[in-house]
């Protein structure tokens, strides 16, 4: 409970700096139902765990699962994991940013032009970040796979994609 105590405080102050994130895990499942109403949504599984780290608010551990559907069958990518840590700060806002980004909220990039998101609202238990793309890997590289929907009619293009995710015990995100 502290750690969402302090992530709503930084939120609401938009205040970078001293303090860290706590560990929290959050964590969301799919359901088959829901994919089949969403057939553009690339991901099944989705964990994202926060943790300090150096001079920074603090990194976010990505894990995707993807889903099983045309678009990945397609891609190779159905059914596997992919993974990457983020670098996490309170958004600035300034030109180069996507216009959607808003100043004063914790937003987590990727290295090697990798992406990021957003977190737009944090309450108990709940976590809802946006993202028009965090670059996933199998562990072989920068990223080979994305965490976004994807264009319909354009399987070659991401869209901007809100993930709501539900706080999960720390070895949920292991």
């Amino acid at each position: 409970m502290r750690s969402i105590t302090f992530i709503s405080a930084m939120l609401a102050a938009g205040v970078a700096g001293a303090q860290e994130f706590g560990g929290e895990c959050w964590a969301r499942d799919y359901s088959a139902e829901h994919l089949a109403k969403y057939p553009e949504q690339t991901v099944a599984k989705l964990r994202i765990a926060f943790k300090p780290w150096e001079d920074m608010a603090g990194v976010a551990d990505i894990r995707a699962t993807m889903a099983e559907n045309n678009y990945t069958r397609t891609d190779g990518t159905a059914g596997k994991s992919y993974s990457n840590v983020l670098l996490c700060n309170i958004h600035e806002g300034g030109s180069g940013w996507p216009n959607w980004l808003e100043a004063g909220r914790m937003t987590c990039q990727g290295e090697c032009d990798g992406g990021f998101f957003q977190v737009v609202s944090l309450e108990p238990g709940a976590l809802t970040i946006r993202t028009e793309g965090v670059a996933v890997s199998d562990g072989t590289g920068c990223g080979s796979t994305l965490v976004a929907d994807v264009s319909k009619g354009d399987p070659n293009r991401t869209v901007l994609t809100t993930f709501r995710l539900e706080s999960a015990p720390p070895g949920v995100c292991q």
